[in-house]
């Protein structure tokens, strides 16, 4: 615990209040150190002030969190009104594809063209 600062401290330090500081942790902000947590209280190391500090520094403040938090409410709030879901693959077809380049001797399906080889004048071997 000694080597802990509290949140009070954290805040004094770096001359943010505690909403931003909430704002900046929910922001998902790469690099941003995560608080250890005892008894409901949040603390840091003191190694972790600098990456602190350049997280902070990341942070676009209060417009741009309240910005993506509108946007994710009303994609929310639409995908429920209209009913959307997460998109789904589609079915598979009920014939199946065949095996163009499984064995050689297999018969081609109906109506396919017979293999045209791609070497001139020498016909494909079969070993």
């Amino acid at each position: 615990m000694k080597d802990l600062i509290p949140q009070k401290r954290i805040l004094a330090e770096l001359d943010i209040s505690r909403s931003s500081l909430w704002r900046a942790l929910q922001s998902d902000i790469e690099g941003f150190p995560a608080p250890t947590i005892v008894r409901s209280r949040l603390y840091w190391r003191p190694s972790e002030l600098p990456a602190l500090r350049a997280a902070l520094d990341q942070f676009r403040g209060r417009k741009a969190f309240e910005q993506n938090r509108r946007h994710a409410r009303a994609v929310a709030a639409r995908a429920e009104a209209t009913g959307l879901r997460a998109k789904t693959r589609k079915a598979k077809p009920a014939v199946a594809q065949p095996d163009l380049f499984g064995e050689a001797d297999a018969p081609a399906p109906q109506g396919a063209e017979p293999i045209k080889s791609q070497c001139r004048g020498r016909s494909p071997s079969h070993d």
